[in-house]
């Protein structure tokens, strides 16, 4: 798109694109080169011409697969993705056993929990029951103590009447 862009403006975004990552920076470090076309014929023309006079490169996984007869699965790109995929799958499996041991602490840690909140609902209990048997016993003590009392008012009453009756009794009774 140089025809429709100043110079000075054409040549900030050409840096941009072999500067910035997002672009063409990762490519042209590894050899690739970026071509102006000025939308002409002959530039065009010279664009085809640098591409057909290059040297081929043939790829590895070409050579594998054509001249050494190897099925895909069989190549190095194959054995490369297949380390990636295990390198994951040992990742995953390793995470999953980190998430077991958590659980398993968790677990361990609720049962805990869970024990000593019913240790102290069963402590709650029985000092409950203890307040309750002491309310009770302090209710006997003082029960007995006032049937005590009146037993005692009821003897020393009686005591009178007889002491009454016998005053009133003729002396050989």
């Amino acid at each position: 798109m140089w025809g429709e862009v100043s110079l000075e403006k054409g040549e900030i975004r050409e840096q941009e694109l072999k500067t910035n990552s997002k672009f063409f920076k990762n490519v042209i470090d590894k050899g690739a080169s970026i071509v102006r076309h000025d939308n002409t014929v002959d530039c065009a023309l010279e664009i085809l011409r640098g591409i057909v006079n290059k040297q081929p490169i043939v790829l590895t996984i070409q050579d594998e697969m054509i001249n050494q007869r190897k099925n895909l699965t069989e190549t190095q790109a194959a054995k490369e993705l297949h380390w990636d995929v295990m390198e994951e799958v040992n990742r995953r499996r390793a995470q999953m056993a980190n998430y077991k041991r958590e659980a398993e602490a968790n677990a361990q840690w609720m049962k805990q929990y869970n024990r000593a909140a019913m240790e102290r609902e069963r402590w709650g209990e029985i000092n409950q029951m203890e307040r309750e048997r002491e309310l009770r016993l302090a209710e006997y003590c003082s029960e007995k103590q006032r049937m005590e009392q009146t037993m005692q008012q009821m003897e020393t009453a009686h005591d009178k009447k007889i002491w009454s009756i016998k005053a009133r009794m003729p002396y050989g009774y």
